[in-house]
């Protein structure tokens, strides 16, 4: 999305009403419970991360807040394993009010710290913590965690899909594109940004700078 990553520059649609709602909730009345995010690539699940984090931030700051990424946490497991710490590391995870993880798909295949991962996301649940993972997959590339989680949680966790960007959140996205860079583009450049399933929702921009060039 154009500009920072916050609920103000996030362009609703629905495509990603669900998730917008979800994240919009937990920043506001500090849900408790285990969301998992997940749609293609470029479907805005990293800037509604970064949005909740600054807002929750902003309405609890006595909160302790963590953005991760999963080769850091399995980084960190292996170092604690071979530290002999590992019950450190993860009362450490579990000390924060809310966790959030993108790009959890990287966890698939790593069955041991998957497992750890599901008993940390536990524990935080049953300690009336919060939660957020965001994956370019269906969950059940992480089997194993998956599993643990719906077992123990019960009712306390819930899956949240983005589909791809839909025709009215591309056209929006061109419209402040063009405002940032107060660009003034045809109808047919506006149409063929929009409309083309050659351009992926990423490649907008850039497709946008070229359009530009050939107007100047």
């Amino acid at each position: 999305m154009a500009g920072k990553n916050n609920f103000d520059s996030f362009i609703v649609s629905a495509c990603n009403r669900q998730a917008h709602a979800a994240c919009m909730q937990i920043a506001t009345a500090a849900d408790s419970g285990i969301t998992v995010l997940y749609g293609p690539s470029s479907c805005g699940k990293s800037h509604l991360l970064g949005a909740l984090a600054e807002k929750y931030s902003e309405n609890f700051p006595e909160k302790k807040v963590l953005e991760t990424t999963p080769e850091a946490i399995f980084d960190g497991y292996l170092k604690a394993l071979k530290e002999g710490t590992s019950l450190d590391y993860g009362k450490r995870i579990c000390s924060y009010d809310l966790l959030i993880v993108d790009n959890a798909q990287f966890l698939a295949g790593k069955t041991a710290t998957q497992g750890e991962m599901a008993n940390w996301l536990c524990q935080m649940y049953g300690a009336g913590k919060t939660v957020v993972m965001a994956m370019d997959c269906p969950p059940a590339c992480c089997e194993t965690m998956l599993e643990k989680i719906s077992s123990r949680c019960f009712d306390g966790w819930r899956i949240v899909k983005l589909l791809a960007p839909d025709r009215q959140l591309r056209a929006e996205y061109v419209k402040r594109l063009c405002r940032e860079y107060s660009i003034s583009l045809s109808t047919r450049a506006t149409d063929h940004l929009i409309f083309s399933r050659n351009i992926p929702f990423g490649a907008i921009r850039g497709e946008l700078m070229k359009l530009r060039l050939l107007q100047e």
